[in-house]
């Protein structure tokens, strides 16, 4: 069995040394109080995966909440903390690093026929100086997400998969960047069908025919300017996790072979009419015939000073997903396709974790010494990160890297 803590839209809104201006603090301590009083039966957790929208606004001091948010969660839960996964939310971008190039990319994606969108996203992924300018305001994501294997970046803007073992089967995890278009006016309703994503990022799951597959995605589909288009790519994972409107919800497909699971906001708007926090772990399990999938909800009902279970799922729901599975057709992968980054094994992510949370300078040095930069070469984006690693990885020096870092 596997055992998932499923998060979404914590929407960490302070700056670093400023508490009393972080009015949802006490929900997120509750929340990992939540995860204390049921360790003894949920953990260890196997992994912690984030749907979205980590951040209020994308800047760099709410990342570093971030990650010490969830290093705490995976304390408790004894998750390995290189064991996260996520994808960017709306609010995971960064505003301020919208610029005139930006928005012209943005607004020609939201007004040219639906039909056009997947080859124009295709293109402007594989365009050295396009994708720049439609990636520029995630570069905060980026160094968030980069250690952990979720970046999306411009030489891959699609990260590689991330499989686990699962009684003999394999389970991959994946992730899609339905942010890719936003901007600030992304959460309001009358914003619907505005965001796009095109089916060159999910031509990846066309490798997925033997193995149980689990996709993020922060927005649900009807959020999406070219659902119509993708619903037949987003038939094909077993699990479809999704954020966004701060409502817990489990919906099997109409053919019982797949399962959307929407997680509630961590930190829902406190505007919102129905404020309820709320988080979810997933338990996956299978036998010869069937992926089990038991989903305990918990909510944090506005009389209550405290998690519970959801009460429409007060014991739990649990749904079977067949492991023998019909293939939805499907469009034929884009030529040339996105680059995907390479999977990463356990070892590797272990020893990416290292490598990317040393101190920069640190890390500079070291990989110099091991002739992976040049003299005059400097690690100032997510981008000169990517290439460092993948220049490791093609070297054969990731490990040296590692341990020189490790012991530095």
């Amino acid at each position: 069995m596997r055992r998932l803590l499923h998060l979404s839209d914590i929407h960490f809104n302070r700056s670093p040394g400023e508490p009393a201006r972080d009015v949802d603090l006490a929900v997120r301590r509750d929340l990992l109080e939540d995860l204390k009083g049921q360790k003894d039966t949920i953990r260890p957790v196997d992994a912690v995966l984030v749907v979205g929208d980590l951040t209020a606004c994308g800047t760099a001091e709410q990342f570093v909440l971030a990650r010490e948010f969830l290093d705490e969660a995976c304390s408790i839960v004894d998750c390995d903390p290189t064991h996260i996964a996520c994808v960017p939310g709306n609010h995971d971008i960064h505003r301020e690093a919208h610029g005139p190039l930006h928005d012209g990319l943005r607004r020609l994606l939201r007004t040219i026929p639906i039909g056009e969108i997947s080859a124009r996203i295709e293109q402007i992924l594989t365009d050295p100086a396009a994708v720049k300018i439609i990636h520029g305001p995630l570069e905060h994501y980026n160094r968030f997400a980069l250690p952990l294997g979720w970046a999306f970046t411009d030489e891959h803007p699609i990260p590689g998969a991330w499989e686990l073992d699962l009684n003999g089967h394999t389970l991959r995890i994946r992730g899609v960047n339905s942010a890719l278009i936003c901007d600030k006016t992304d959460n309001y309703i009358y914003d619907r069908t505005r965001v796009a994503v095109g089916t060159g990022q999910l031509a990846q799951l066309s490798e997925d025919h033997d193995t149980i597959t689990l996709l993020m995605c922060h927005h649900p589909r009807r959020w999406l300017r070219d659902a119509r288009f993708l619903e037949p790519w987003l038939a094909r994972p077993h699990i479809l996790l999704t954020g966004h409107e701060h409502e817990a919800g489990i919906e099997p497909h109409a053919d019982g072979l797949s399962l959307t699971i929407a997680s509630g906001a961590v930190n829902p708007e406190r505007n919102d009419h129905h404020w309820q926090p709320a988080y979810n772990i997933l338990e996956l399990d299978t036998d010869q015939t069937h992926l089990t999938v038991n989903i305990l909800a918990r909510a944090y009902p506005k009389h209550r000073t405290g998690f519970e279970p959801d009460e429409r799922w007060p014991n739990g729901k649990t749904i079977p997903i067949p492991l023998s599975r019909h293939t939805p057709p499907v469009d034929p992968a884009p030529s040339p396709p996105i680059p995907t980054a390479p999977p990463v094994t356990s070892d590797e992510r272990a020893m990416i974790y290292t490598i990317l949370t040393a101190a920069p300078d640190t890390r500079e040095a070291a990989a110099r010494t091991l002739g992976l930069l040049g003299p005059e070469e400097k690690l100032r984006t997510s981008n000169d990160e990517a290439q460092l690693l993948a220049r490791a990885r093609e070297e054969s020096k990731l490990n040296a890297l590692a341990e020189a870092l490790a012991h530095a």
